[in-house]
Formats: C-alpha cells, sequence, structure tokens
C-alpha cells in the first residue's frame, strides 16, 4: 500500500509482524462469531451483528 512505501525498512518490517498477529486474531475472532452466531438465541439480537436472525 501507499502507506507502506512511506515507512522506513526497520519500521515495515515491524508492522509486518504487527499485520500477521493481527491476521490471526481477526481469523480466531471470526471463528468464534460463527459459533456465537450459531448458539445465539433467536429471540435476542446477536452483539456481533447488530440484528436478529431471520
Amino acid at each position: 500500500s501507499a502507506s507502506l512505501a512511506l515507512i522506513g525498512d526497520s519500521k515495515g518490517q515491524r508492522l509486518n509482524s504487527t499485520c500477521q498477529v493481527y491476521s490471526r486474531a481477526t481469523a480466531y475472532n471470526g471463528a468464534c462469531a460463527v459459533i456465537c452466531s450459531c448458539y445465539w438465541p433467536d429471540d435476542f439480537p446477536n452483539p456481533l451483528t447488530g440484528r436478529r436472525h431471520d
């Protein structure tokens, strides 16, 4: 991206590792969201989606 080009190599390396950690956390949260949405009661709005099940 454009912002990555403006950063030095040392900072870019650190940013790269941070992105890897963030992507892992996102994947974990995504799995959690799927599980929670499967078991969430239909009577209540899901806090993850903000809307009720159809």
